[in-house]
């Protein structure tokens, strides 16, 4: 008997030896347990609310989460029915608890993970069950619900361009917790000026935005900062490095952990062409001449102006740019033949005219006027202008100062006049040796201040008058001729080509009266 017994006792010894691997294994994983469990039997999707119930038969149940990226999601569980004090956990693929809700909630009719951040992409079980599980007794019906709150930041829906953003056109788009980072790609045609503005068009957006390079960095000052009502972002000012590819990033604020969606509208502004750019690099010059004003028009893709000017002689000019329309605050500059920065004209007090005065060209040929806003590609002004170039004196070797306006004889007065092409007149007179003469000059029109020379054939300078008190007169008295032959009687400004006053005048040759 006492064998028997004996024998009994070593073989349920082996059974419990036997048996303690499973157990140990069990004790590491999810579902083993002393009670049923029950399939949920659906795969959850996210914002779709499911039930089940919890019953004395099987206190859990586990439904199939399969998650397309290491998503943040948050899960509720909540009574519908019953005394059930419901319980919420999530297991990955191996059954390993990952995340876990710590307790009901005050009510304790409810519970939940507020949010969590799957390990990867997978398949996930969300677990729910009552309170001390097999130990426990509640039971009663539930709602589960598991919310997205954001796809990881490497998920396609986040990578992928939705499409092209183009300067001055506004797209629309929204952000989820499905696509909370929309990428659109921008081309640019040099190292523009841009600036970008993303503005809440519903829901609760927060927005926020970035401009990255071809390598996906952020640019300087390529960050988007909220205004005080937090329905838009806006980068002010950022300069691209050059032409090619960029990337306009809209997301929203705290990005993977913010929780704002809505729809936006986003806006890149091109506040400048870099220099580089053909539309502006390729713009064609214009052609300008003496005393015929030229318009044009100002704008942020076009922030400058070529004119062409070709001065046949060292002439001397005034340049006078004007604003006609807009706020644009006017500049120029005067390029020699290669390019080189000469003289550069500023805005005056107004803000709206920039002037040249009194230039002189050191060579004939062909130079360019530039006219430019104010701080170029950075600048914020716009509008349309008047460039007027005026001749003020033309050079000595100009066509319209050579030759001989015409013969005088003595005692027929000849009548001229004197203007800023060509600002001194040249009469023949022939002279008998030994004559003595009066030459007197007298302004009839206009604000002419006469001056008076006579010089010999070679157009050597022989005597000369200044201009009387008056301001209107010059004379030559008893000039007493010294050879026979042709001589020159010359009518000049005051201050030759660098004078300002032109008009009509009457000459006269007259022999002196003995006195």
């Amino acid at each position: 008997m006492k064998s028997k017994l004996m024998f009994r006792l070593i073989c349920l010894s082996l059974l419990l030896v036997m048996a303690l691997p499973s157990a140990v294994w069990a004790s590491e994983n999810y579902p083993i347990h002393s009670r049923p469990t029950q399939d949920g039997g659906n795969t959850l999707t996210y914002g779709t609310e499911v039930t089940g119930e919890i019953t004395t038969e099987a206190f859990e149940q586990l439904w199939t989460l399969e998650a397309p990226s290491a998503d943040r999601i948050g899960v509720v569980v909540e009574r519908t029915g019953g005394n059930l004090v419901p319980m919420v956990s999530i297991l990955d693929a191996s059954g390993t608890e990952v995340a876990y809700s710590y307790g009901p909630n005050d009510t304790q009719s409810g519970s939940q993970i507020d949010s969590f951040t799957l390990p990867t992409a997978g398949s996930y079980q969300v677990r729910v069950f009552r309170q001390y599980e097999d130990s426990g007794t509640t039971t009663g019906t539930y709602s589960l619900n598991v919310s997205l709150f954001a796809t990881a930041e490497d998920f396609a829906n986040n990578v992928t361009p939705v499409g092209e953003v183009t300067y001055d056109t506004p797209v629309q788009g929204n952000v989820t917790p499905n696509r909370w980072r929309n990428v659109y790609t921008l081309q640019a045609g040099g190292a523009d000026v841009i600036g970008v503005r993303v503005e809440r068009t519903s829901g609760t957006y927060v927005p926020y935005v970035e401009v990255l390079d071809a390598n996906g960095g952020v640019l300087s000052g390529g960050y988007g900062y909220n205004n005080d009502a937090y329905d838009a972002a806006v980068i002010q000012e950022t300069e691209l490095p050059g032409p090619g590819q960029y990337s306009v990033v809209v997301s929203r604020n705290n990005g993977f952990d913010g929780l704002t969606v809505g729809g936006y509208s986003l806006t890149v502004t091109l506040l400048g062409s870099g220099e580089d750019n053909p539309i502006l690099s390729g713009n064609t010059p214009g052609t300008i001449t003496y005393n015929e004003p030229v318009s044009g028009e100002l704008t942020n893709a076009i922030w400058y102006q070529d004119w062409v000017l070709t001065p046949a002689s060292t002439d001397r000019v005034s340049i006078t740019m004007t604003r006609t329309s807009g706020n644009l605050i006017p500049r120029f500059v005067i390029l020699g033949g290669s390019g080189q920065e000469l003289y550069t004209a500023y805005e005056d007090y107004s803000y709206a005219q920039a002037t040249i005065e009194n230039y002189a060209f050191d060579v004939a040929g062909t130079f360019t006027v530039r006219v430019f806003r104010a701080d170029e590609k950075f600048g914020s002004t716009t509008g349309g202008y008047e460039l007027a170039v005026t001749l003020q004196g033309a050079g000595e070797d100009s066509e319209t100062m050579q030759g001989f306006t015409g013969a005088i004889s003595k005692g027929t007065p000849v009548t001229g006049s004197v203007t800023n092409a060509r600002w001194a007149d040249a009469w023949t007179y022939e002279g008998l040796s030994g004559e003595v003469i009066d030459v007197t000059v007298e302004r009839t029109s206009g604000t002419l201040i006469p001056l008076l020379e006579i010089r010999d054939a070679n157009g050597q300078t022989i005597t000369s008058a200044y201009v009387e008190d008056t301001g209107d007169r010059a004379a030559i008295t008893r000039f007493t001729v010294p050879n026979n032959g042709q001589y020159r009687i010359v009518v000049v400004r005051n201050s030759e080509q660098s004078g300002y006053t032109t008009g009509e005048y009457s000459l006269t040759i007259t022999d002196s009266v003995v006195q």
